[in-house]
């Protein structure tokens, strides 16, 4: 069966991982030797990453081994204004990761451009820290938990099973899972784990910070082809697993909220559909409720659920209960 694309993807970023963290560089045998592939596949990949531009040299060693690298020459890089600009805001958006690997990385770069790159950089940093400004409210704290994260992307990258204590929101004590993860993703605020779980056969969803205890074991998995995130979580409205069963959603918005609605783009499955009066209808499927019900009840009385007679009853259930929270003296 033909290689996927997005398999070679994965394979060259590990190839440019292993090859960044090796200063005096590895040959193309101990590169296949981690891959567990064959020779032949690292020398074309090698060769392709050149041809793609990435600085890769090759140096002849003892005994007329080749060892390949990433050639640090900087005299051969330069950056305009809003290259920089761009750099330093994508730093920005990662501060909420500062004291993990996802933040620490971009951080080191930044020392060695300030260092050999140009001399300007903080006057620069200091007008962009004035001009734009990032919120975190709600965002989760991650500065404890570098060594976590460091093993999920060691994990997600060398498909290697996880043995995870996690505490389950609302659960009595913590339970052990054995799981193989697909993917880190990064969802308002807080880091998700998605993941293949071994003793309930199905996906399931774990937040990162309700993990108490990982290790990666020596057992290995293949990620199945057909697995894409971007595909998987579009069944949802958000980060929560998909049921398995397909729902068909319309909203209706009044004309007061109507603009909010118009102006971002809520799921790839949305159709939009104007009336009469100001008011928009939106038009939805997914796999999993929840999420959508606290997003539609976030606009009160502006925001009518038609249809599926599931989410018009979990709506009025809810607003039951909520309503009984502050009636007589459940109020004190």
């Amino acid at each position: 069966m033909p290689e996927s694309e997005s398999a070679r993807l994965r394979r060259a970023l590990r190839i440019i991982l292993l090859l960044s963290q090796q200063k005096r560089g590895l040959s193309v045998y101990e590169i296949a030797e981690r891959e567990e592939l064959n020779v032949k596949t690292i020398r074309r990949d090698i060769e392709l990453l050149r041809q793609e531009g990435l600085p890769i040299e090759g140096t002849v060693v003892e005994r007329g081994r080749k060892l390949w690298r990433i050639s640090a020459n900087m005299d051969r890089i330069s950056f305009d204004y809003h290259e920089l600009l761009s750099l330093f805001l994508g730093r920005r958006l990662l501060e909420p990761f500062a004291g993990t690997p996802l933040f620490e990385g971009i951080h080191s770069l930044f020392r060695k451009l300030e260092t050999l790159l140009f001399s300007e950089s903080k006057r620069l940093q200091e007008s962009l820290t004035d001009g734009f400004h990032l919120t975190s409210n709600g965002a989760s704290d991650y500065s404890g938990r570098s060594q976590l994260i460091s093993v999920v992307l060691d994990a997600v990258q060398q498909r290697c099973v996880l043995s995870m204590t996690y505490q389950k929101n609302n659960a009595p004590r913590p339970s052990i899972y054995r799981i193989q993860p697909y993917s880190l993703v990064y969802h308002r605020g807080s880091l998700y784990i998605i993941a293949f779980s071994m003793a309930a056969q199905e996906m399931r969803h774990f937040k990162l910070d309700r993990v108490l205890k990982m290790e990666c074991l020596e057992e290995r998995f293949d990620l199945p082809k057909s697995f894409d995130v971007r595909t998987w979580l579009e069944k949802s409205f958000g980060i929560f697993s998909p049921s398995g069963r397909s729902y068909f959603i319309r909203i209706r918005f009044a004309a007061q909220v109507a603009g909010t609605v118009r102006e971002s783009q809520w799921h790839r499955s949305q159709q939009l559909v104007e009336t009469a009066d100001g008011s928009v209808l939106l038009t939805l499927t997914l796999e999993n409720l929840e999420e959508i019900k606290s997003w539609v009840m976030g606009f009160g009385s502006m925001a009518r659920v038609l249809e599926p007679p599931e989410l018009v009853q979990a709506i009025r259930d809810d607003l039951r209960l909520m309503a009984a929270s502050y009636d007589g003296e459940n109020t004190k």
